[in-house]
């Protein structure tokens, strides 16, 4: 983290679920090792994936960067998909890299997926239902 984010960076990630706030805002040591590490940690598996990312310059040394997420995961045995936003607000160093300042995440949905073995067990249920009328 230490090469993309500057060393008093802050992350916030506003997230909703169920019309309860989920997310977390601070320091980016404190959410690494905090709220990502205790929410990351049960997920048996995820994969994530960040695409249309969008760079706007203010100046020479200073931009803000947008990007859709993409995050199929999955915790305790449920599989789910989030989608968002990241936007992170770019410094450029002295030696020509670029730093985030702050990273913000907006969850826009989190949909609960259904497994196909789960799925065909409901449908030979159904059938079987159907059979015997």
């Amino acid at each position: 983290m230490k090469t993309l984010f500057l060393e008093d960076a802050n992350m916030e990630y506003d997230i909703t679920l169920l019309g309860f706030q989920v997310g977390s805002k601070g320091s980016t040591q404190e959410i690494v090792d905090g709220y990502l590490k205790k929410n990351m940690d049960p997920h048996s598996w995820s994969q994530h994936m960040v695409t249309n990312i969008r760079i706007e310059f203010h100046n020479e040394k200073q931009a803000t960067a947008t990007a859709k997420l993409y995050n199929p995961q999955e915790m305790y045995g449920f599989a789910y998909v989030t989608g968002g936003t990241y936007t992170h607000e770019l410094e450029k160093q002295d030696d020509g890299s670029w730093k985030s300042r702050s990273l913000y995440e907006c969850s826009h949905y989190i949909s609960l997926m259904i497994k196909l073995e789960v799925l065909c067990a409901v449908a030979v249920l159904f059938v079987g239902k159907l059979l015997l009328r």
